[in-house]
């Protein structure tokens, strides 16, 4: 597995997001069957057949990945798709985010370009029908299509992406919205220093540590808080 794929687990205070592999990979393709029999063809990783960052010379994929807006002793989370790209072309776009698991429900926001997109979508307590993957058994594959349309000269691109889950993944996002992630056994370390996530324009800080073979958990504070009392945290795992 690279270990440039990120599958983090963020509190905020919970959220299971993950970040999609942005570097060059060998390419293959699965044939993939959703519920309502529609078959697509994916491209995914020759090495560990998860679906490849799409990108294109208009856009290009950073974040695809579940939040939880749950607390962290929370037994009921409610779930909220979060997308993160980068916007290579000029102008003003509608953008419209559909998927062809219910092809009745979209939803669109307004954003400029070229410049960084970050938008919340599809939350569990609204659109339902997007959220069944998470009791399925097997593995799930989910797909969303991006449409850009210019504000100005109606011309349209669009961009899809799929995402896969396998039940350890699921059940570890279900397990992350309702405690912190424990990291496992090995060696520790508890220094502290500023760092700068993607996530917001807060500080944060690592507040702990943890690596156990080719895995390592990385615990995000609030700046002033600790692991131990925290209003907000954030656990990233690196594959």
């Amino acid at each position: 597995m690279h270990h440039n794929t990120w599958l983090c687990s963020i509190i905020l205070v919970c959220v299971a997001l993950l970040l999609l592999e942005t570097s060059s990979v060998q390419a293959a393709t699965e044939t993939v069957t959703l519920k309502n029999g529609k078959t697509y063809e994916v491209k995914v990783d020759d090495d560990d057949g998860m679906p490849v960052a799409a990108k294109s010379r208009q856009v290009k994929m950073e974040i695809l990945g579940v939040l939880s807006l749950g607390s962290a002793t929370s037994d009921t989370p409610q779930w909220v798709w979060l997308w993160k790209a980068k916007l290579r072309k000029k102008g003003n776009f509608t953008v419209t985010v559909t998927t062809p698991i219910d092809e009745t429900i979209s939803t669109s926001f307004e954003t400029t370009g070229p410049g960084d997109i970050t938008q919340q979508f599809f939350d569990s307590e609204t659109y339902t029908t997007i959220w069944t993957w998470l009791d399925d058994s097997g593995t799930s594959w989910i797909p969303f299509v991006f449409s850009f349309e210019d504000t100005q000269s109606d011309k349209r691109f669009e961009i899809t992406q799929w995402l896969r889950f396998d039940e350890s993944e699921k059940a570890g996002f279900k397990l992350a919205a309702t405690q912190i992630p424990q990291a496992s056994s090995g060696q520790t370390f508890t220094k502290t220093e500023t760092v700068d996530p993607p996530f917001d324009d807060r500080d944060w800080e690592i507040g702990h540590t943890a690596v156990q073979g080719d895995q390592m958990v990385l615990e995000y504070i609030l700046s002033g808080e600790t692991v131990e009392n925290w209003s907000e945290l954030i656990t990233v795992q690196t594959f």
